[in-house]
């Protein structure tokens, strides 16, 4: 009966800790636009550069957006990420206020990519080394309670420690080793499937991901888009919808 008056409050607490992520989407503001598998694009059309943007997903701290230039015209343009700029419009505006700054810029982020990549390899090493350092330190400490006739339960003692350090260490390699892992597969995100700065020449187009930073604050994300001495913009409105909304027609779906 004991154990059950303690095995109840831990499960109810364990339930109540996992509470579900609240899952993100941005709408645009108008029912206009086209829709291509489930994104809506909203597109500015009115001259010979088009422009095409529609909200693709939430992506660690930001959001992605699906972005499509196309140059139609007669002269080269350069297109920049870190040129795109962002206001957002609070749902508080009583106790927050707008925002402003730009898309972020995918080559610094990738250069501090590579630096974290760089530190991790480098953790992984030195962690490996210690682990043999300690692993031998304590080889030589059994050989020497061997010649010194020492008691067993000492060599046991100075074996144990020396496996237990070995085993930290391995650990603390893996973990940096499976860092640099993680690092480099989204490191791929960023290199192969985000708009970098291009100059984009007649009759050529761009399309890729522009990463937005994410303020769950924010009602309106206005997005500015600069091509070629002209503004065209944008506005997503963001949605933040509870997982555990009752009479979900997803709920029980696998």
């Amino acid at each position: 009966m004991r154990k059950q008056l303690i095995i109840i409050p831990l499960l109810a607490l364990l339930f109540s800790a996992c509470a579900p992520r609240s899952i993100i989407r941005l709408n645009p503001t108008t029912d206009q636009g086209v829709w291509l598998y489930g994104q809506q694009f909203l597109f500015d059309t009115t001259s010979d550069i088009n422009v095409y943007i529609a909200f693709d997903r939430e992506y660690n701290d930001c959001h992605a957006f699906s972005v499509e230039i196309v140059n139609r015209g007669e002269t080269s343009f350069l297109v920049d990420p870190a040129q795109i700029n962002v206001l957002t419009q609070p749902i508080n505006t009583a106790k927050f206020q707008p925002e402003s700054f730009t898309a972020i810029d995918p080559e610094l982020r990738l250069l501090a990519m590579d630096k974290a990549i760089s530190r991790s390899q480098a953790q992984a090493a030195n962690a490996s080394i210690i682990a043999a350092v300690v692993l031998g330190a304590g080889m030589v400490a059994i050989a020497s309670d061997a010649h010194h006739n020492r008691p067993i339960e000492k060599a046991e003692l100075h074996a144990n420690m020396a496996i237990a350090g070995a085993e930290v260490a391995a650990i603390s390699s893996d973990v940096a080793t499976v860092q640099s892992y993680d690092l480099s597969y989204n490191k791929q995100t960023w290199e192969n499937q985000t708009i970098r700065k291009t100059t984009l020449a007649p009759n050529m187009s761009i399309q890729g991901i522009v990463f937005i930073p994410k303020k769950l604050n924010a009602l309106d994300y206005i997005i500015t888009i600069p091509v070629r001495g002209k503004e065209v913009q944008f506005t997503f409105r963001q949605n933040i919808i509870r997982a555990t909304t009752p009479n979900d027609p997803a709920a029980g779906m696998p």
